[in-house]
């Protein structure tokens, strides 16, 4: 099939590869007035795996490159009893932290290069759908299908989440001469703050995240102190659907975004990037309801992710953090399989540790969930007091 994709930021990039790994043909759409964002980001070893994959690069191959920097894991500094603890990625891979401006030239200037991936420096408005021929047509040139992951679009349908968090950050960048190959999530009185390293450049790259109907962006500022940064704000939402018809789909920001905790979104628009390519690959009616199901049932998995971690509080007794607190450990334990759009087979509850073998919410299985609690609450459980069984 040929796909056309719009926007070439990291997440238009996740979808390129899936899209190149599953055997389509790519074409890419960029505005050549907006520039790539220099913000830090970072993800879970999915990614990286889907780089060997299409481009066959490991990690130390773009830490090499200067591209990256490598990530064994995530620290978590003050959130529940307040301890630091370490989550190591449970499936022995690892991960990376990037730029974005230099992250997105590299890759998109490689699969040019390696796939002969055409990019036209053109602002897609709008399209046209030749319904005999059942084909996109962009600027004269025929595609099977379109992905969108070009941002938000007002006009577009959005839901407000279930469980909100953040909604603002403050991003900045200090020298770092002793910062581990780990992501920072530091509780802060406020919300939390990421903390991102690069040790070849001694520096890490911080976000202040806070939620600006609880926090000025004035105190938020008071909170970091003396440095220059960037106030950005963003509104949680994901889209009602993801495949929006049978010829074009949205994935990225234009899709969905909640925060960026434990780099979850990336994780999830490779998910969706390939339902999107196995929608194009039959385009049944059965298939366009099943998969947009599917996405739904993903941004639920999304948000009692968020709030599993949350329903252990901080150190903090602040107004955010008793307010999230109390909110997260209502949402899960509500009775979520009474609302027919959402469903989960198995949900984290009362408190409790409780698990099974099959138990994945997100990137993250019973392994993962074993050194996140053990960290929030100081207590190291042993694995046969994990294995119960669900409501």
């Amino acid at each position: 099939m040929k796909i056309a994709v719009l926007g070439k930021g990291t997440s238009g990039i996740v979808n390129i590869l899936t899209c190149l790994k599953r055997g389509h043909e790519v074409e890419v759409y960029y505005d050549p007035n907006t520039p790539h964002l220099n913000v830090g980001e970072t993800v879970t070893p999915h990614i990286p795996n889907l780089i060997r994959d299409t481009l066959d690069l490991s990690v130390g191959h773009l830490i090499d490159e200067e591209v990256v920097s490598l990530k064994y894991g995530i620290i978590f500094d003050g959130w529940g009893i307040g301890n630091k603890f370490k989550h190591y990625f449970s499936t022995n891979y690892v991960a990376f932290h990037f730029e974005c401006s230099v992250f997105n030239e590299f890759f998109n200037k490689l699969i040019e290069k390696k796939y002969g991936v055409k990019y036209h420096p053109f602002k897609v408005e709008k399209y046209h759908v030749d319904l005999d021929k059942e084909k996109v047509i962009i600027n004269d040139i025929e595609y099977d299908h379109l992905i969108c992951c070009s941002g938000w679009h007002e006009s577009d349908e959005y839901k407000s989440p279930r469980f909100e968090t953040l909604n603002s950050a403050l991003l900045y960048q200090r020298e770092c001469h002793d910062g581990e190959p780990y992501t920072y999530h530091v509780a802060t009185e406020h919300g939390w703050q990421f903390g991102l390293t690069f040790p070849e450049r001694n520096l890490m790259k911080h976000g202040y995240l806070f939620n600006n109907n609880l926090t000025t962006v004035e105190d938020a500022r008071k909170s970091i102190g003396n440095v220059e940064a960037k106030y950005i704000s963003w509104k949680p939402r994901y889209c009602k659907k993801m495949i929006q018809n049978r010829f074009c789909s949205y994935n990225g920001n234009r899709l969905m975004f909640f925060e960026p905790l434990q780099a979850l979104s990336l994780y999830y628009y490779e998910r969706f990037a390939n339902y999107i390519c196995s929608f194009v690959e039959d385009k049944k009616h059965e298939t366009y309801i099943n998969y947009n199901q599917s996405y739904l049932n993903d941004v639920f998995e999304n948000e009692i992710s968020l709030a599993w971690h949350y329903s252990y509080g901080s150190k903090y007794n602040s107004k955010f953090w008793k307010d999230v607190k109390e909110r997260a450990n209502q949402f899960m334990n509500m009775d979520h399989k009474a609302n027919p759009e959402y469903y989960l087979d198995a949900l984290y509850h009362d408190q409790k540790f409780s698990m099974v073998d099959y138990f994945n919410i997100g990137c993250f299985n019973y392994h993962d969930y074993f050194f996140i609690h053990s960290g929030m609450t100081g207590k190291k459980l042993e694995y046969k007091d994990t294995y119960t069984n669900f409501f």
